[in-house]
């Protein structure tokens, strides 16, 4: 899950998504994602080589079918995105049990937390970036003012994120110094209450998220 992550944002720039639009350009994805999966999953890669096989023709019927229907009706766009991460979380979630079924594999006692975080951490900050551009696309100026502040809010995002996670008292007053600098720093933005309730918002949602998968497993 962490290796989709990477490879369908920080590993796909707007050149990509647009190239991804052409047989040729959805190839060089999924060999992204391939090889991504491969690395992730390297020490135990004689044994999964199948399942991420499986997981990268899945992702390229997905991508396909998006690209199809982008075709058909262009005026769509956030309908797709919206339904197009569930549709490759199902097809990770089917190849998972498959290979729960078909290995001997100890699939949560090699959970490491780290993985967790990283998936809390992607979903805060270039995640939610990719994001909003998508649900404010209509609005010109937005989408504008969104791309300009990508490495600041990000930066912020990541700053309340890291100290939300130990979900403890110093973790807390950290979080608490984190957002006080944050918000003197968002002083400069033309939509900086919108944009500081946001990403605090985001931040606390993703650091929750990890604290919740690592309590059930």
């Amino acid at each position: 899950m962490l290796a989709h992550l990477v490879a369908d944002y920080p590993l796909q720039p707007d050149r990509l998504v647009a190239a991804k639009k052409r047989l040729p350009g959805l190839s060089i994805h999924i060999a992204i994602h391939w090889v991504t999966m491969t690395l992730f999953t390297w020490s135990v890669r004689a044994i999964v080589w199948p399942y991420v096989l499986a997981i990268a023709l899945m992702h390229f019927g997905i991508d396909y079918f998006k690209v199809l229907l982008g075709r058909k009706r262009p005026q769509w766009v956030i309908g797709p995105y919206l339904l197009d991460q569930p549709l490759h979380w199902i097809s990770l979630i089917l190849a998972g049990m498959w290979m729960v079924r078909s290995t001997d594999l100890p699939v949560w006692q090699v959970l490491s937390p780290w993985w967790v975080y990283g998936i809390g951490l992607l979903i805060a900050t270039h995640i939610w970036f990719v994001t909003e551009r998508v649900l404010n696309y209509r609005d010109k100026k937005m989408v504008a003012q969104v791309q300009k502040s990508e490495w600041p809010r990000m930066g912020a995002r990541l700053l309340l994120y890291t100290f939300l996670v130990p979900a403890q008292l110093i973790g807390l007053l950290l979080a608490l110094v984190a957002f006080a600098v944050t918000a003197y720093l968002y002083q400069r933005f033309d939509y900086r209450r919108r944009w500081l309730t946001i990403d605090l918002s985001i931040s606390v949602i993703s650091a929750l998220i990890a604290l919740v998968i690592l309590a059930l497993f």
